[in-house]
């Protein structure tokens, strides 16, 4: 990959997440540390770990900083941290002298190249990154061959095929004609006396993060094999299915006892390449399914047309309260503004559906 388009592309990352999802995070230090600690805990779990298992262990983590801090709260030997903002990676210093922390390092890195670690660690943890990733086989390249024997790389990433990755993939081609600002205004208009921010940053993370991709778990079974390491992925192989409520997937690749994975970087025992599915081009098997697609491609076709920008953005705003549950109440109308789904339905992708289509046909199929 081109050095300066790279460049380019990290630097958009941190511009991006440092100005628009970071700064919301922080917002209450304590409700924020309960959902990372339950969050880990979940993930702990399906691993087959718990939190005590952390204790004395040599971790690797990626993301806001607040995964480090839990891991040296439950024992952690050392913590290397590295984050694409560096908006976030200076909290995190600032947080670790505050409270005299001496065993998180951390610094902002792009860990698609050379991670300038010797290694040997006991866990590579990374929840919701590796779908964020310029270079996701370069990723793995650095991270499998820094195990431990018997370490584990657990990810926890999108799911190709879900109801969410596949409309929130339309909705961000609509979200070209848009920004960041403008959702965010037409939000505060809609709701603005709502205060608890995870919508809106979840929202905006979505429809504006410069790199986005959603896989399939069979990708990774394969390369895991062909590596010769141990691998457990959540067991759903489905190619599309718009009645799974779990928009994410985990993966936990563990270092077998005898030997580390063997890497021959550009040769032919190469990492095989994991990538992410295209979720606009995604066969959907149901004629039903694929008319409300074909609805919604005509309806992006036309919302480009609409001049004024916070229409459109109001219009995208409503469309995304099908990808997550919000259930505040709209202050300009005193109303939940939710879609209409049908009563008559038992089936979760049917009603998706009707939803969607319900809301593209009173637009008129997407026409101001």
């Amino acid at each position: 990959m081109n050095d300066l388009y790279s460049q380019g592309r990290d630097e958009s990352m941190n511009n991006f997440y440092s100005s628009t999802v970071h700064n919301r995070i922080n917002a209450d230090a304590e409700l924020t540390r309960q959902r990372y600690r339950q969050r880990i805990s979940r993930e702990l779990s399906w691993m087959g770990w718990s939190s005590r298992d952390i204790a004395g262990k040599k971790i690797f983590d990626v993301g806001t900083g607040w995964q480090a801090l839990t891991f040296h709260e439950w024992g952690a030997q050392d913590v290397v941290h590295r984050d694409i903002s560096s908006v976030q990676v200076d909290w995190l210093h600032r947080e670790t002298v505050r409270r005299n922390i001496e065993n998180i390092h951390s610094r902002q890195g792009d860990i698609c190249s050379d991670w300038g670690e010797d290694g040997d660690f006991d866990l590579i943890f990374l929840v919701g990154v590796f779908h964020h990733l310029r270079d996701p086989q370069g990723m793995l390249e650095q991270a499998l061959p820094r195990l431990k024997p018997g370490g584990s790389l657990f990810l926890r990433l999108y799911r190709s095929g879900t109801w969410s990755r596949w409309l929130t993939a339309h909705l961000r081609l609509m979200a070209t004609t848009l920004n960041p600002a403008v959702m965010e205004k037409a939000f505060q208009w809609q709701f603005p006396l709502e205060k608890e921010g995870g919508f809106l940053g979840n929202m905006l993370d979505d429809l504006f993060t410069p790199i986005y991709g959603a896989f399939h778990p069979q990708a990774f079974v394969q390369s895991a094999a062909r590596m010769g390491g141990d691998v457990k992925v959540d067991d759903s192989m489905f190619h599309w299915d718009f009645d799974d409520r779990d928009e994410n997937f985990r993966v936990l690749f563990t270092q077998k006892s005898q030997a580390p994975f063997a890497m021959d970087r550009g040769g032919k025992d190469r990492f095989p390449c994991v990538t992410p599915v295209n979720q606009i081009e995604l066969s959907l098997t149901d004629p039903y399914a694929g008319s409300v697609r074909h609805l919604l491609q005509r309806a992006m076709g036309l919302f480009s047309e609409q001049k004024n920008e916070i229409e459109r953005a109001c219009r995208l705003l409503t469309l995304y309260r099908l990808v997550r549950i919000f259930n505040a109440w709209s202050y300009f109308t005193m109303e939940k503004p939710e879609p209409v789904v049908s009563a008559f339905s038992s089936s979760l992708s049917r009603k998706r559906l009707e939803s969607l289509e319900s809301i593209l046909q009173r637009w008129g199929g997407g026409e101001s």
